[in-house]
């Protein structure tokens, strides 16, 4: 699962278009609550880094953060399932798409690998042709 970090166009009008990591640190953050890692972590020539950006708004709900996004109240890290449509009709950007590391899994969860009934093995499999490893929503990002 594929997350980038991004923000409305307008609020990069108004706050600057970061151009290196360590500009985020003058923006602001819609972040989710449950976040675990309250950096985000990039990779430049000059190596590895984490950058804490100011928190602004918080949600449980990844729809919202994409909402407070959309009227211009910070960037946020959010999956591209969730903003692939606005970053293809430039309702939103992504900044720093090339350095960021935040990908992360979707994993399938079934009780019992030795016994796997034939009905689920043939469900993970069709959800492995459909998702990954380059899945839909993905196609077409310009990032």
């Amino acid at each position: 699962c594929r997350r980038l970090v991004c923000g409305s166009p307008e609020y990069l009008d108004a706050h600057g278009r970061p151009e290196r990591p360590e500009d985020l640190r003058g923006h602001h953050r819609v972040g989710y609550v449950y976040e675990v890692e309250r950096s985000w972590r990039f990779e430049t020539p000059s190596g590895a880094n984490r950058i804490a950006v100011p928190v602004r708004h918080r949600s449980n709900n990844g729809e919202l953060i994409r909402q407070l996004l959309l009227a211009g109240e910070g960037l946020s890290l959010l999956p591209t399932f969730l903003v692939a449509e606005d970053l293809r009709r430039g309702r939103l950007e992504a900044v720093l798409a090339e350095s960021l590391r935040a990908d992360t899994q979707i994993h399938a969860v079934y009780p019992h690998r030795k016994h796997l009934s034939a009905k689920v093995r043939q469900f993970v499999d069709y959800l492995v042709r459909l998702y990954g490893p380059r899945p839909s929503w993905d196609e077409g990002l310009p990032v």
